[in-house]
């Protein structure tokens, strides 16, 4: 029998229609709708180096978990002789990874401002008090 089409909202019938063992479940991202609020509010409010870090960590690890998600699928779709459709999934994934990797450089770019900017007033700190 030809297997249904999956679709985004269905992502597990890939894993029921083909043998259950070959794909992973989908794993929760670490970067959740509220740590999603924390990043948006640390770059337009600021925030700590140690929560950019955290911050900057989860987005790393969610995106190595979408990569090996996505390159799983691929091949899935490849070794079956009637491959389920798995754009929209795919897509889904490549949105996600392109999102992700867009706030952590946009994160990055904020940590690199605030050393540079500490690292200023450190310089201006110690040169006033040498006058």
């Amino acid at each position: 029998p030809r297997p249904r089409k999956s679709s985004l909202r269905e992502p597990w019938k890939v894993a029921e229609e083909h043998s259950a063992g070959d794909v992973r479940p989908i794993q929760v991202p670490e970067a959740n709708f509220f740590k999603n609020l924390e990043i948006m509010d640390c770059l337009k409010d600021g925030c700590d180096m140690e929560m950019m870090e955290d911050l900057i960590g989860r987005l790393r690890r969610d995106e190595a978990h979408i990569e090996e998600s996505l390159e799983e699928l691929g091949q899935l779709q490849q070794s079956l002789r009637s491959p389920p459709d798995l754009a929209e999934t795919m897509g889904w994934y490549k949105s996600f990874l392109g999102n992700s990797q867009h706030l952590r450089e946009e994160l990055r770019s904020l940590q690199e401002l605030k050393r540079t900017t500490k690292s200023f007033a450190k310089q201006f700190v110690s040169l006033d008090t040498r006058h």
